[in-house]
């Protein structure tokens, strides 16, 4: 089976920055949140790219993340769960984030 078929959402590609955070560490002032590229979204996560530099956390991690919304002026405040990591090049990592949904 491949990587296509064992997917449950659909990924369109979503090209934003997005602000993200650990979410061990608390009281982190804004200007400490990292930043990374959003590549794509789907309605269960999104795969950012990050410089490996900045990337502090592994699988099953949990993050903060201010999700941009396309042509609006607002961030959607949601958790992610790092799934996989990818390295790429010397610096740069793929970060698949599944969204926790809370009840």
């Amino acid at each position: 089976m491949s990587k296509e078929e064992r997917r449950k959402h659909v990924r369109v590609p979503y090209y934003h920055t997005l602000q993200y955070k650990p979410q061990g560490i608390t009281n982190l002032p804004e200007k400490f949140l990292r930043n990374a590229d959003i590549l794509d979204i789907s309605s269960g996560g999104i795969r950012i790219r990050t410089i490996s530099l900045e990337t502090n956390f592994e699988v099953g991690s949990i993050l903060f993340l201010n999700l941009p919304m396309p042509k609006m002026p607002v961030t959607i405040p949601t958790l992610g769960k790092v799934k996989w990591i990818k390295l790429e090049g010397v610096k740069t990592r793929h970060v698949g984030i599944e969204f926790i949904l809370s009840a």
